[in-house]
């Protein structure tokens, strides 16, 4: 298919068709939704409303929730967080390629909550959505200090 500028190949079994720029893919998944590539990547409903984009400088956008699988069916050996973790972490700001930044060092967390840190690839990352269940239990427990000073 000619894309303008671009000219794509359809491959049948996918349903995928590539770039000859080398920059630009896309096809369409089951559920009828639309995947482009092109410097980025978009992925979009039936109406090309943008869903979910990766930008080039690596931002990532949704139009709704971002969600992990989360269900008791699917976990072992669960076990309550420690709170108190939580003070032992440092929020930071920071620049990053010219961009105002906040969040953590994914160092300085792997020595808290390892398993909130991934090694893959050169840099380390962080899980940040789930610091969540710290910050659950760390206010649990300021709510019962809280509580226990209301009382005393």
């Amino acid at each position: 298919t000619d894309r303008g500028a671009t000219t794509t190949q359809s491959i049948t079994a996918t349903n995928f068709f590539c770039g000859t720029d080398g920059y630009t893919l896309g096809g369409t998944p089951a559920g009828g939704a639309r995947i482009l590539v092109s410097n980025g990547m978009a992925f979009t409903g039936s109406n090309s409303a943008a869903l979910f984009t990766i930008a080039t400088n690596g931002s990532v956008t949704a139009v709704g929730d971002v969600t992990a699988f989360s269900d008791a069916r699917l976990k072992e050996d669960v076990k309550t967080l420690d709170g108190s973790k939580v003070y032992e972490m440092r929020g930071v700001s920071y620049t990053k390629d010219g961009r105002e930044g906040s969040g953590v060092i994914a160092q300085e967390l792997m020595e808290v909550a390892p398993e909130l840190v991934n090694e893959d690839g050169e840099y380390l990352s962080v899980a940040y959505g789930n610091l969540v269940g710290y910050l659950i239990e760390a206010v649990k427990e300021l709510k019962a200090e809280v509580e226990e000073l209301k009382r005393g």
